[in-house]
């Protein structure tokens, strides 16, 4: 037995850590990058918005959570790079900040993508606004594209906004048949925060 970021519990079993190829598994591997998201102190360094999280007392042993894992109705999906889909711990349960069997569904990347924030230079300026130093003025970007320009950010805010929620819509129409009813719906009905930093 062995422990695993300092909460999980590694026990042989139907599930292995390593493979024929003496490689870690697939399974393993998202459990213990579980694990590290929620306790390790260095990855909460440089991912701050996972402090805090926890994982199911359940899913600190490794069975358990395969057991759960293998019987998902996107085990089997792979992104094109051969990468397994991404579990998703709060479109089920909003604002959620426990990894759990109730709460997790394995996505689709494009709606894990599509739900965050555009990553703020400023952190005291709306989401999606950027201050452009060359041309001495604000403007609303998403995914790199300047959607507008103006000294007013509130404005540029809701500039941002629409563009973003047309976008969730599409991601979330294109993969309804992938997610669950209740996903679904919180997606529809997603909120972009203005300030993500300070939740307001």
């Amino acid at each position: 037995m062995g422990i695993v970021h300092g909460v999980g519990i590694y026990t042989e079993g139907k599930y292995r850590a390593r493979g024929s190829v003496k490689r870690m598994t697939r399974e393993y591997t998202i459990w213990s990058n579980l694990l590290q998201r929620c306790y390790s102190k260095e990855y909460h360094k440089k991912y701050p918005s996972y402090a805090g999280c926890t994982v199911h007392k359940e899913w600190h042993n490794f069975q358990d959570f395969c057991e759960w894992y293998v019987n998902q109705p996107n085990y089997h999906e792979k992104q094109p790079n051969g990468r397994s889909w991404p579990i998703d711990k709060d479109l089920t349960i909003l604002n959620n900040t426990e990894y759990s069997p109730d709460a997790c569904y394995i996505i689709p990347c494009e709606i894990n993508n599509v739900t965050r924030n555009n990553k703020l230079i400023n952190k005291d300026l709306p989401c999606g606004v950027h201050y452009n130093s060359r041309r001495s003025t604000h403007q609303a970007i998403l995914k790199s594209k300047v959607l507008a320009e103006s000294s007013d950010t509130d404005y540029l805010f809701e500039v941002y906004r629409e563009h973003k929620i047309k976008e969730i819509i599409e991601v979330t129409n294109k993969w309804k048949d992938k997610i669950t009813p209740t996903i679904y719906n919180n997606l529809l009905n997603f909120e972009i925060v203005k300030y993500p930093y300070t939740g307001s």
